[in-house]
């Protein structure tokens, strides 16, 4: 009989222990490079899933870095890329990695959100210190700020860039008036949509929902129509 209570306790402490530490193995599996390969380049759910985890403390440091090079619009701004612990993740994002070059335009407006409160960076260069990144998660507990990870706020990036986004709205602008003035419906419906991307870009979601409803009303067929719902 007392053999076989100490076995019940036996089993029922080696139960626990093993559910006690299933959090903890988790985290140690979790695979940042495939759970965000889910997601598009340059899609806020993207932006907002790295953001995330970061302050979650999973991947936190690799997770930051990732998030800069999207918001920043340039592959090259994290050195990530120049880690030799990040050249694994290189590899295995580089069908990523391509679309990214060709399709990235950066926020500015969501960067100095979530950089804004780093250091500044001297020179306008970017941002981060060279140690090595682990990718895997971090149960570290406490603030997960992402200057503690090295990173600083390269003020001038967003300066330009924002100058270059008004400049780029006045342009659209000015197709817009073109397409309304040449009474052109097919032109001035991919007006409107363009302005609608550069606002969501921009974080002007209203008014972005606001041209997306004015390019319905210069659709020309079912598709078109389906295209600015979805």
């Amino acid at each position: 009989s007392k053999s076989k209570s100490m076995s019940r306790r036996g089993r029922r402490h080696a139960s626990s222990s093993s559910s006690s530490s299933t959090p903890h193995a988790h985290a140690q599996s979790f695979d940042l490079r495939r759970y965000i390969s889910q997601y598009d380049d340059q899609s806020e759910t993207r932006t907002n899933r790295l953001l995330f985890l970061a302050r979650q403390g999973i991947s936190s440091k690799a997770a930051y870095a990732l998030l800069e090079k999207q918001l920043r619009g340039d592959p090259s701004a994290s050195s990530i890329l120049a880690s030799a612990s990040a050249s694994a993740f290189a590899s295995t994002e580089e069908g990523e990695g391509a679309n990214m070059n060709e399709n990235m335009n950066g926020n500015a407006i969501r960067y100095e959100e979530v950089f804004g409160g780093c250091p500044i960076v001297e020179g306008g260069d970017c941002a981060m210190d060279t140690t090595g990144i682990d990718m895997s998660a971090s149960t570290t507990e406490g603030a997960h700020d992402p200057s503690k990870y090295g990173f600083k706020y390269d003020a001038n990036f967003v300066t330009t860039s924002t100058q270059e986004l008004s400049q780029q709205q006045l342009t659209l602008e000015a197709n817009l008036s073109t397409s309304q003035s040449l009474l052109s419906k097919e032109a001035i419906r991919q007006a409107y949509l363009n302005l609608a991307d550069h606002c969501i870009l921009t974080c002007k979601f209203p008014e972005a929902l606001n041209h997306l409803r004015r390019a319905k009303e210069y659709t020309s067929n079912w598709h078109q129509s389906q295209e600015i719902t979805l």
